[in-house]
């Protein structure tokens, strides 16, 4: 389990997004994964993920995915 914010990354969002548009495109429900912290450990099938924005401390987007 990671917790952390954009500010936080040496690549913000809008970065990471443009350079993606440069050769490839996102649809609804691609997920960008763009690394972990150090102590992360490795994905592996089976394992369970939770994604969630939120706004002002509620959680306003939230998915679930296993990884296969």
């Amino acid at each position: 389990m990671q917790l952390g914010g954009t500010p936080q990354m040496l690549y913000k969002p809008q970065v990471i997004l443009q350079e993606l548009n440069s050769y490839t495109s996102l649809e609804d429900g691609d997920v960008v994964m763009t690394g972990t912290p150090q102590g992360v450990g490795e994905i592996v099938e089976g394992d369970r993920f939770l994604g969630r924005i939120k706004h002002d401390g509620k959680a306003i987007i939230e998915v679930e995915w296993v990884a296969v």
